[in-house]
């Protein structure tokens, strides 16, 4: 059975490239931009808790200013959920993960009604950006 696919903005309306959401069978697949820089032991909260939904991460780019190690969290990140081990980033280095061929396979998830949040091992500019659905 084929996947339905479509294209929408957030009002229900045609998207544009400023505000585009994809339809992917029966989620909603949603952007969020990263623009991280505190060294606070929470964490810098990427997505926002949503009352009783999982935030599952589909894809995600990752560059560092400057040398700096990242970790990812469920909840804030000195009372929460490891969903990932410490990863170290070269300066002006990072990553991409793609997004999987079937979103029941996401990359990480958080405990329903948690923010997903990244925490940094230093003061360091973390820029990119991640797509995520809310299950």
């Amino acid at each position: 059975m084929a996947t339905k696919r479509s294209l929408y903005a957030a009002d229900g309306s045609f998207a544009d490239e400023n505000d585009l959401l994809v339809r992917i069978g029966e989620h909603t697949v949603k952007r969020a931009k990263i623009d991280a820089v505190s060294a606070a032991a929470a964490g810098n909260v990427l997505v926002a808790a949503v009352a009783t939904k999982q935030i599952c991460v589909l894809g995600i780019c990752l560059v560092a200013a400057s040398a700096v190690d990242v970790s990812f969290y469920s909840d804030a990140a000195d009372v929460g959920t490891a969903l990932s081990g410490v990863m170290s980033l070269a300066a002006g280095g990072g990553f991409v993960i793609d997004p999987p061929a079937d979103t029941r396979h996401h990359w990480m998830e958080t405990v329903a009604g948690k923010a997903l949040t990244m925490l940094l091992g230093g003061a360091v500019q973390v820029s990119g950006w991640l797509i995520y659905y809310e299950a």
